[in-house]
């Protein structure tokens, strides 16, 4: 059983500033992550984000020193944003 996986504009953009080979890993991790977006596995470190202001329900996938902040909702993954880590939870 997949899950679709949709990205936001702004995750958008920083996946495509990011140079082919760290592009190429992000990929492979959303692909992974479309399989089971609950339960953390060799390949998908994830991860219930605890205390995020603005969704219930936010989880992260770490994709070595990058995180992925996704919502599940139905069949769906929401991707809200990507970014390297340490830099962005404070906006969660």
């Amino acid at each position: 059983m997949s899950y679709e996986v949709l990205v936001h504009t702004k995750a958008q953009e920083y996946y495509c500033q990011q140079d082919k080979k760290l592009q190429k890993r992000l990929k492979e991790a959303l692909k992974e992550l479309s399989k089971d977006p609950h339960n953390s596995r060799p390949k998908a470190d994830i991860k219930k984000l605890a205390g995020t202001k603005r969704r219930q329900d936010a989880y992260r996938l770490r994709v070595g020193n990058y995180r992925i902040v996704y919502s599940i909702e139905n069949k769906k993954i929401y991707v809200t944003i990507i970014f390297h880590r340490g830099k962005e939870y404070q906006e969660l």
